[in-house]
């Protein structure tokens, strides 16, 4: 029985193939360490409910936030970023964005191959929000930041999704 399944995924590749669409296979893989998935961290979290890995689970149901005050009791909180590291050296050439109500007006896509010394590959002071697609040079880096720098709202910022080719 087992020889018949593994002599066909040798010829067609697809038994393989069917399996790894499966998002529960995908996701037993990655918690064996099989594979390399892309993981995210944050400047901060206003909460555990909308923390950073939510940017990458691919549900438009869910979000990340901002902490959205200042420790120092001011007007503006200091710049806040979302940080991928994709694992890996990857070809990049374009980063959408899903940005909640409360999105940067202000913010930069930076790449990094170290996470210490960042390069500017798009930046903007006059953001509208919503769904964003931003083109960029390409470029094969490890790590890909959006670094956010001035608020559009009176809340901190909050990213639905990000998606990167």
């Amino acid at each position: 029985g087992p020889m018949v399944i593994a002599i066909e995924n040798w010829r067609t590749g697809h038994i393989k193939d069917t399996f790894m669409q499966s998002t529960y296979a995908q996701n037993g893989l990655a918690l064996a360490g099989f594979i390399d998935t892309p993981s995210i961290c944050a400047s901060s979290s206003e909460s555990g409910l909308l923390s950073a890995a939510n940017a990458l689970d691919q549900n438009m149901g869910t979000r990340w936030s901002s902490n959205f005050y200042t420790p120092l009791g001011g007007n503006e909180i200091p710049p806040q970023w979302l940080e991928i590291d994709l694992k890996n050296p990857t070809a990049v050439n374009q980063l959408t964005i899903y940005w909640e109500t409360a999105h940067a007006q202000s913010y930069s896509i930076q790449v990094s191959d170290d996470r210490m010394r960042w390069t500017t590959m798009y930046e903007t002071t006059s953001s509208a929000g919503g769904t964003e697609v931003l083109s960029i040079t390409p470029v094969t880096t490890r790590y890909i930041r959006v670094y956010m720098t001035e608020r559009a709202t009176p809340w901190g910022y909050s990213i639905y999704e990000l998606d990167v080719n």
